[in-house]
């Protein structure tokens, strides 16, 4: 399957804009992506919403974060309780596109949901020895005769191709409240930085702050032993990712859905400790985007290599009704752009290099490049996109 899209020196005859990759080797003209759905290779299962994707470049293995959300909202609208889970996936590297309209992948999290809630949310991948996920989890408890999140951050080690459970973790009774967690970034020493993409925990609290862009949402750091808001007043703090430099400095960036921007901040200036916790610091840049961003990934590495791939709604009300299938809206649109990076830290102008009507994959959430192949996931949809360089095929 192929689709008109943008990707490289690809031109889009439906918006009139050539892209291109400024340190990619450029894509053939012909627009070579294709549609692939996952399957279970040990049930045969269909694997439903692939929100995020991290890639081990080292191992050449790719993770998929994944779970039917659409069957949750409704198990969630019927009173709970809420039984739909999700798993970690993996399946190796391809070179170039794989035959086929299907890849099979491992599930590496059946164990872990024998004793365990588990819908995993955004996650992120952190090479070492050794490596690291830590995922967001989704939890719901029945409180009252409801289903109540009660979400936390599932820290696994990678043994063996495995994935083991380290440890759950949760704000304390006096930390500030983590009700809405979306995605995050881990560092070395195991520290990390997590969205919270609604301030309110409730549910007109959260459809308010949704309806009319209120900035409410803020960002959390956790030091190995609690958590603290490092950044306030942000309108749907969504994908967040970091960026480290030859001298150790961190920049984090933080997605605004709502608010059509990217956010980057110094890490020095989050962690000042003249003022901690007080989510008072102001970015050092913004950058305003064609749509809505999502998930957040570097092209060629996992500590900010390379230029910055920005997963974006293109039309938030289209994407909504999407989501909740109103209308008979089966399908949205997708859209990718690529901000490159200069080594002095600072951001360059946003390029589209991905763009589709849903007709491939609708409501992208996340490109993750390695390769020679990009890898594009959406929380909504039943499979994956991959489009290849010309130097791959």
């Amino acid at each position: 399957m192929r689709a008109k899209i943008m990707l490289s020196l690809i031109l889009c005859s439906a918006l009139g804009v050539v892209s291109g990759w400024s340190v990619a080797a450029p894509l053939d003209e012909a627009g070579t992506c294709r549609a692939y759905t996952l399957v279970d290779d040990a049930t045969g299962r269909v694997i439903r919403g692939p929100e995020d994707i991290a890639i081990d470049r080292a191992s050449g293995v790719v993770y998929v974060s994944a779970y039917d959300r659409r069957a949750v909202e409704h198990e969630k609208a019927a009173g709970g309780p809420v039984t739909t889970v999700g798993g970690i996936y993996r399946f190796a590297l391809p070179r170039g596109l794989p035959d086929g309209g299907s890849i099979a992948v491992t599930d590496l999290t059946s164990g872990f949901r024998e004793t365990h809630d588990f819908r995993p949310h955004g996650f992120h991948f952190r090479p070492g020895d050794p490596a690291r996920l830590h995922v967001v989890n989704r939890v719901y408890e029945m409180k009252k005769g409801k289903p109540v999140i009660n979400p936390a951050i599932e820290r696994f080690r990678i043994e063996g191709g495995a994935l083991v459970h380290e440890a759950t973790i949760r704000p304390g009774a006096n930390e500030p409240v983590m009700c809405s967690p979306n995605d995050l970034w881990t560092k070395a020493d195991g520290t990390f930085y997590v969205s919270n993409d609604h301030g309110a925990c409730t549910g007109f609290g959260s459809v308010w702050e949704e309806t009319f862009a209120l900035r409410h949402a803020y960002l959390l750091y956790y030091d190995g032993s609690s958590f603290r808001k490092v950044a306030e007043k942000l309108a749907f703090a969504n994908g967040v990712t970091g960026r480290e430099n030859a001298n150790g400095e961190i920049q984090i960036i933080v997605s605004e859905t709502r608010g059509k921007r990217l956010r980057v901040f110094d890490e020095a200036d989050l962690l000042a400790t003249g003022e901690p916790g007080s989510g008072k610091v102001k970015p050092r840049h913004t950058i305003k985007l064609k749509g809505s961003p999502d998930n957040l990934d570097w092209d060629r590495g996992e500590a900010g290599d390379g230029d910055l791939l920005v997963a974006t709604i293109p039309n938030i009300i289209g994407m909504a009704t999407y989501m909740r299938g109103l209308f008979g809206k089966k399908k949205t649109g997708s859209r990718i752009q690529r901000i490159p990076w200069g080594a002095d830290g600072k951001p360059g102008a946003p390029e589209i290099v991905f763009e589709d009507n849903g007709s491939m994959i609708s409501g992208a959430t996340v490109m993750a490049g390695a390769g020679g192949l990009y890898f594009i996931g959406a929380a909504f949809d039943d499979n994956i996109a991959i489009c290849a360089e010309s130097s791959s095929q």
